[in-house]
């Protein structure tokens, strides 16, 4: 399996201690050398495909800067590698608020003895950070990777675990082992010889004074700043196509880059059962572009499950489209990077907190009874404690006053930093991003507008009258076609070798991590439910009373706000994750490794 490309680098610590032993074990075993070194005392290196001298630039008076991803404003004729040296030797680590595109940084400074790690300010390339006793770090683009420095079998974190089966990725800095960690999105990581620090350079705002411009002159700023970034990033982006869904935002993509002169092709994916393909097609018809199209049936094979899980890196759920990967293998072997219309603003409206945490899927275990059943019964109420905890912390540190501005900054740093941003990490392994709703400028734009032109998404329906023409009269997609609950559970019903494989791995074959915490015999009922077609078995009235307001859901004892089949296919995911050797063996890399 391809690695996903990215920047690694580990702090040896003391030499003479155990995590120095066990780190250059975990080097030895990767066959990847530092390719970068300050002293004896740390060290880097990269998997790219940029060329070395795309990625690599050093500067005689010892700061040497390695680089993966693009920026999308640079001087012509210089490198991205080099774009950062100026811009650091110019104002030091504060270059990291002048950096624009999709990247992430090392920088070696001999003068200081200091590497910095910078990742942009959506957190698009993964990093995720570990550390131990006597001085070590590592950091690196994938978790698995970094679980081969645990000096023992890497611990499964309980509130990380219940995180994911809710949320289908993990809240703030999570990831599935206790001991790793996730950089937050526009920070910068600086390590000396002794000491490790993390700091913000830059977090999302919606509070400045929104602007009172005219809906028509914000609508034509708008399609000015995603034409614009439409533009930098074919600049920077080779043989791209794009992911075409049917709906506004993906919409409006397509014709900034029509109108731009870019025909690039399309590629549109989903089942019979949601009208997105359909439309998606239509749209490229009339446009006479060359289409790419994936039919996904109603469950993917246990052969996809299984690729699907590793390819995930445990960080967020692909188990519910995992026949994707084929549709994907067949791309990337034509093109080299894709346009995706993710949209960089949550659209929906919320009257509380709780309803502004629900519509982004931020919840609790106050939002599952079922989970709850789950658990072992020594762990509900700390995790219930836990969990509650975090996204309170998480809410709070947003800064923000304004009930749709706080719901906009998590949406940003939970459902995209996280969710969003873990699903496109898979990809990464074989194909570059260009997310031009995520272009700094528009960003900056949606953050200044007032909070009812972001609801609805009322700003790109303005975009939408204004400039698409011709394409007006083809309507939004208005059923999504990637597989859920309903599917699973008939897949579950149809499909003996799925049952037979779910009956052998998660329930008679659990991973003992997951064990401890998540009841397999609880599992077992509601899987032994489902292949039946018998009601789902009833939770307890002890533990319904057990919890504060959760009496007056006894008439509803099967209410969650995630379908238990859905917790049911993520587990799965995870279990699928933990019993691969990928934690535990190197994966021969096919981009290239410069040392």
């Amino acid at each position: 399996m391809k690695p996903v490309c990215g920047i690694s680098m580990t702090r040896y610590g003391l030499p003479t201690h155990a995590p120095n032993v066990r780190a250059r074990q975990a080097d030895s075993h990767t066959g990847q050398r530092p390719a970068i070194t300050l002293g004896n005392w740390v060290g880097s290196r990269i998997s790219t495909r940029l060329s070395e001298t795309h990625a690599i630039c050093r500067h005689p008076i010892g700061v040497t800067i390695l680089f993966d991803g693009y920026l999308t404003t640079r001087d012509r004729g210089v490198t991205p590698a080099e774009a950062v040296l100026n811009r650091y030797l110019d104002s030091g680590i504060q270059c990291a608020n002048e950096l624009r595109g999709s990247y992430v940084v090392a920088i070696h400074d001999a003068r200081t003895q200091e590497v910095h790690v910078i990742n942009d300010r959506k957190g698009s390339r993964p990093v995720f950070y570990i550390t131990g006793k006597d001085g070590f770090l590592a950091t690196g683009p994938e978790v698995g990777e970094l679980a081969r420095y645990c000096a023992e079998e890497p611990r499964v974190a309980a509130g990380a675990l219940c995180q994911f089966l809710l949320f289908g990725s993990y809240y703030d800095e999570a990831t599935l082992f206790r001991d790793i960690r996730k950089l937050p999105p526009g920070s910068v990581l600086t390590a000396d010889p002794v000491r490790f620090k993390i700091i913000r350079y830059w977090r999302a705002n919606f509070s400045e004074s929104a602007s009172h411009a005219p809906e028509s002159e914000l609508a034509e700023e708008c399609d000015t700043l995603l034409r614009q970034s439409v533009r930098r990033l074919m600049n920077v982006c080779a043989t791209p196509f794009i992911f075409l869904s049917g709906g506004i935002d993906s919409r409006l993509l397509l014709g900034a880059l029509v109108r731009e002169g870019y025909r690039i092709p399309v590629a549109t994916y989903g089942t019979e059962q949601g009208d997105d393909r359909s439309i998606a097609a239509s749209l490229a018809e009339r446009l006479g572009l060359e289409l790419h199209q994936y039919r996904m049936g109603q469950a993917a094979s246990v052969r996809d499950m299984i690729e699907v899980s590793l390819l995930s890196d445990a960080r967020a759920e692909m188990i519910d489209s995992a026949e994707k990967v084929i549709f994907v293998d067949q791309l990337a072997s034509r093109f080299a990077s894709y346009f995706q219309g993710d949209k960089s603003f949550d659209a929906k409206p919320a009257s509380s907190i709780d309803e502004a945490l629900k519509r982004i899927g931020i919840l609790t275990l106050s939002n599952s009874i079922r989970l709850n059943d789950w658990l072992r019964s020594e762990l509900r109420n700390p995790l219930r404690s836990e969990l509650s905890a975090t996204v309170t912390s998480m809410v709070q540190q947003t800064g923000q006053t304004d009930l749709h501005a706080i719901k906009d900054v998590l949406y940003l740093e939970q459902r995209v930093g996280n969710r969003q941003n873990g699903y496109a990490a898979a990809w990464l392994r074989s194909l570059e991003q260009a997310r031009p709703w995520f272009d700094e400028d528009l960003m900056d734009f949606f953050a200044r507008i007032p909070s009812e032109l972001r609801i609805n998404k009322e700003i790109l329906k303005q975009v939408d009258r204004q400039y698409q023409g011709s394409l007006q009269d083809i309507p939004y997609a208005s059923r999504d076609s990637i597989p859920v609950a309903k599917q699973h559970v008939a897949s579950i019903k149809s499909d003996q070798e799925l049952r037979s494989f779910i009956q052998s791995e998660l329930i008679e074959g659990m991973d003992s991590r997951i064990a401890a915490i998540i009841s397999p015999e609880k599992i077992g009922a509601i899987f032994s439910a489902y292949a039946n077609d018998r009601p789902l078995p009833p939770i307890s009235t002890r533990l319904v009373d057990k919890f504060p307001g959760f009496s007056r859901l006894r008439r509803h004892k099967d209410t969650n706000d995630v379908h238990p089949v859905s917790m049911l296919f993520r587990l799965l995911q995870l279990h699928l994750y933990l019993k691969s050797s990928h934690l535990n063996s190197n994966a021969n890399p096919t981009t290239k490794v410069i040392h």
